[in-house]
């Protein structure tokens, strides 16, 4: 049973019930009044909390584009890193090569 279904049971209950009690129609008539104004509210409440509920999922999708986005920087960011330590050993490498080579030249000079 849904919302409305459960909401016209509830008031056809307290009509059933406020006739049993034998109550003049004017209290029923006030009763109904107020429970229709209860409805009422509860509906307009149910509307803003379906809207701020739209509005959070969109923030939310928003935020997991954005932390997407973020990943691949990083992971962009964190290959570039690797690169640039693997060209930097490879310097290292080709300057102490350098260094050996023209370390024995001078020594073969002053021989």
């Amino acid at each position: 049973m849904g919302f409305i279904g459960a909401q016209a049971e509830y008031l056809r209950l307290q009509d059933e019930q406020n006739a049993k009690a034998g109550k003049g129609d004017e209290v029923l008539v006030e009763e109904v009044r107020s429970l229709k104004e209860i409805v009422s509210d509860l509906r307009q409440k149910l509307e803003q909390v379906q809207g701020d509920v739209n509005s959070k999922e969109k923030e939310l999708k928003s935020a997991k584009a954005n932390l997407k986005a973020l990943e691949k920087q990083t992971e962009g960011f964190q290959n570039e890193y690797t690169r640039m330590m693997d060209d930097n050993e490879n310097l290292r490498i080709q300057l102490s090569l350098f260094d050996r080579k023209y370390a024995n030249s001078d020594t073969k000079k002053y021989s």
